[in-house]
């Protein structure tokens, strides 16, 4: 009788541990999906606003905005001049945005919309069209926007 007992006291406790192990992977990756999409938001509204500290958050070197090779322009200025050209170009994002019209809250359905190896797609609906936000992972291991595209125009 004692070994049924602490037999099964041994299946509990491993029940349990594969139990906790699976909560903890559900909480991980759901996590990861909100930290993504919240990600995405609070730069998107820094860079609207032209909150000049979303330029961490910028994968320079790589960045591609609305159809344009913005990681190409900046790598052909003297490291020196880049500042300006981050400086520079979160300002004009910022007017242009005003300028058109943009409105944070528009943007709405917020979510993943694909997931690979080297990163996330985050996509956000605004006016029947459809934005799309790269996250990359570059080496320094800390999450920057890669891509701001509208879908269709090499999102």
């Amino acid at each position: 009788m004692y070994n049924i007992l602490k037999m099964k006291k041994e299946h509990l406790i491993i029940l349990g541990v594969v139990l906790i192990f699976a909560v903890a992977v559900i909480l991980i990756f759901s996590s990861g999906k909100k930290n993504d999409l919240d990600f995405c938001r609070y730069v998107f509204k820094g860079l609207i606003q032209g909150d000049q500290a979303m330029q961490k958050y910028i994968d320079w070197e790589n960045f591609k905005g609305l159809d344009i090779d913005v990681g190409k322009t900046y790598l052909e200025y003297p490291e020196l001049e880049r500042a300006k050209y981050r400086k520079t170009f979160i300002n004009s994002f910022a007017f242009g945005f005003k300028e058109v019209g943009g409105r944070y809250a528009g943007f709405s359905s917020w979510r993943i919309h694909k997931q690979t190896a080297s990163g996330v797609v985050v996509a956000a609906d605004y006016l029947g069209k459809t934005l799309l936000f790269a996250i990359s992972i570059p080496a320094d291991g800390k999450r920057k926007i890669s891509a701001i595209q509208w879908e269709g125009l090499g999102g």
